[in-house]
């Protein structure tokens, strides 16, 4: 059974408590769920907002903030996407 994975950015959702659901669509994180609204349009990310080091999405949320092996991520599922480098599968 596949573990699921952000609309937005595909990470696997491995930590629900930064998960937003939308309709039916799951967001690994709020960052996530706001840069899908911009989708196909400019980027909304200020020039003095970080940057996720995965998915690229602005970080307006720093709750769900994560940084690891010196990078920045919007939450702890891109973090934990980015350094296993491939996808999760449930056992």
């Amino acid at each position: 059974m596949p573990i699921a994975s952000c609309h937005y950015c595909q990470a696997s959702i491995v930590d629900y408590s930064s998960v937003v659901d939308v309709r039916g669509e799951m967001f690994c994180c709020r960052n996530c769920l706001v840069a899908s609204h911009a989708r196909g349009t400019r980027p909304v990310t200020p020039p003095d907002l970080p940057a996720c080091a995965r998915c690229s999405c602005g970080i307006f949320e720093t709750d769900a903030l994560v940084e690891r092996q010196a990078k920045r991520f919007c939450c702890y599922n891109c973090a934990a996407t980015a350094i296993r480098g491939s996808r999760l599968v449930a056992a």
